[in-house]
Parts: structure tokens; sequence; C-alpha cells
């Protein structure tokens, strides 16, 4: 499940095409959800600032991937995937990469 794009209330705010996400937050709130749980303050500084704002429940998918609580790696693809660094195909293969070969220690903590 990729992350979702935060829609801002005024489109004219949004940052120019090609710009990488300026946030990605770990949230159980959706899209919508998670800017009505900011201040006020905090909102007008991502307008101002023309962030760019995406959500994933990190927690929730490295759950349902048996990674249990361990969300970093999930969160390094889901950077590279919005960056362009990677494309999303190749981050993903390098996520399932980064699981398979764990050792056996490892994936025992991740569970």
């Amino acid at each position: 499940r990729p992350p979702e794009k935060v829609t801002l209330p005024d489109p004219s705010s949004a940052p120019p095409p090609g710009v990488w996400p300026d946030k990605l937050l770990n949230t159980s709130l959706g899209p919508s959800e998670v800017w009505d749980s900011f201040s006020r303050e905090t909102q007008q500084t991502i307008v101002e600032k023309r962030l760019e704002l995406w959500v994933i429940d990190a927690a929730k998918v490295a759950q349902e991937c048996g990674l249990g609580r361990h969300i970093n790696t999930l969160m390094q693809a889901c950077f590279f995937s919005l960056s362009g660094v990677l494309p999303e195909r190749e981050a993903l293969a390098r996520l399932e990469e980064a699981v398979a070969s764990a050792t056996p220690d490892e994936a025992q903590t991740w569970s």
C-alpha cells in the first residue's frame, strides 16, 4: 500500500511538479484527517512553505508484511519511491531483498 498525498485546501499552495516530498508522516490518520489534526499554525507553515505532504500507516503496513514493529526499511522504500531516487518497483524489490536477506536472528526480532 503506497503513501497517500495530502491535498492542501488551497491548490495554489501546492509545490511545482517534480519537487521531492518535503514530509512523509507515519500516522494511522488518512490524508484528510491528518490535515485537520494539525494546529492552525502548522497548517499555515505548510501552506506558506508550499510543502508536499504524504502519509502512510507504516506500522500497519509493516505488520501486514511480517516486519512487526520495524518500519525503517518500509519508510526508506517510501522515500525512495516518492523522491524518484529509485523507481517504485525497484524500491519495493529492495525492500523485499532486505527482508529476505535478514538472518534468522534478525527475522525473529521482526515478528
